[in-house]
C-alpha cells in the first residue's frame, strides 16, 4: 500500500467512527449502504473504490444538521449559500460535507467534492464519481425503492443509462410530494439528460 492509499484507508476508517458517532442509526445505515453500493459500482466501472468510498462517508454526514445551523458553519468558513440553493436548504448538507472534507480532512480531490456537493440534485455537466454516487443514493437496500434494483442493474451496464433511470425516478418521488419542487440543478440535468420534452412531460411542478 503506497502513502496515498494508507491515507485514504485512514480516512476511510477515521469517517466510519464519525459517522457512527454524528448520526442516528437509521442514517448510519443509509451511509453504509449508499458507501457499499457506490464501491461496487466504482469497481464496475473502472474508478477509485476508496475515493467513491469517501464519497459515500461524507455524502450525508450532516444530512441531520439543522439548516440554519449549517449556514452559519458555512458563513464561518466563508462559504456563502449559492443563490440557487437558498430556497432548497434540504440540499445544503451536501455543499457542508463538501467544505468540511477540504478545509478539515485537507481533501481537494475535485471529483469527490463535486459528488458530495451534487449527491442530492445531480446537474447536467457531472462527473462518473458523481454519478455513480447519486445513483447509489437512490439505490442503496435500505431505500427499498420498488425500481432501485432495476436501476442498479442499468448502471452496472452502462452508467449514463444509470444516472438517467435515477433521474427520473427520483424526480417522481419529489413531485409526488405536494409542495416538493425541483432544485434548478435537477431541472437542468433533466434536460440535458432526457431532453426537453420528456422534462415538459413530467412535470410543470417547479412553478
Amino acid at each position: 500500500m503506497n502513502e496515498t492509499e494508507s491515507r485514504l484507508a485512514q480516512l476511510i476508517q477515521d469517517l466510519t467512527d464519525r459517522a457512527a458517532d454524528a448520526m442516528s442509526p437509521y442514517r448510519f445505515q443509509h451511509v453504509l449502504g449508499v458507501t457499499h453500493t457506490a464501491c461496487a459500482l466504482a469497481a464496475v466501472h473502472g474508478l477509485g473504490v476508496e475515493r467513491a468510498g469517501l464519497a459515500g462517508l461524507l455524502h450525508d454526514l450532516f444530512k441531520e444538521t439543522p439548516p440554519p445551523r449549517i449556514q452559519r458553519e458555512l458563513e464561518a468558513c466563508s462559504v456563502s449559500i449559492p443563490p440557487e440553493d437558498c430556497d432548497h436548504p434540504k440540499t445544503w448538507h451536501g455543499l457542508r460535507a463538501a467544505v468540511f472534507a477540504e478545509r478539515e480532512l485537507g481533501l481537494s480531490d475535485p471529483e469527490i467534492l463535486e459528488a458530495v456537493t451534487l449527491h442530492t440534485t445531480g446537474d447536467a455537466e457531472i462527473g462518473r464519481l458523481a454519478r455513480v454516487l447519486f445513483v447509489a443514493d437512490f439505490c442503496e437496500p435500505g431505500r427499498r425503492a420498488e425500481q432501485a434494483p432495476e436501476i442498479l442493474r442499468a448502471a452496472r451496464q452502462d452508467l449514463d443509462e444509470g444516472y438517467r433511470r435515477a433521474l427520473v425516478a427520483k424526480t417522481r418521488h419529489i413531485l409526488g410530494k405536494k409542495g416538493r419542487a425541483l432544485h434548478p440543478r435537477a431541472v437542468r440535468a433533466l434536460r440535458a439528460w432526457l431532453g426537453e420534452g420528456v422534462w415538459d412531460r413530467m412535470g410543470e411542478a417547479t412553478g
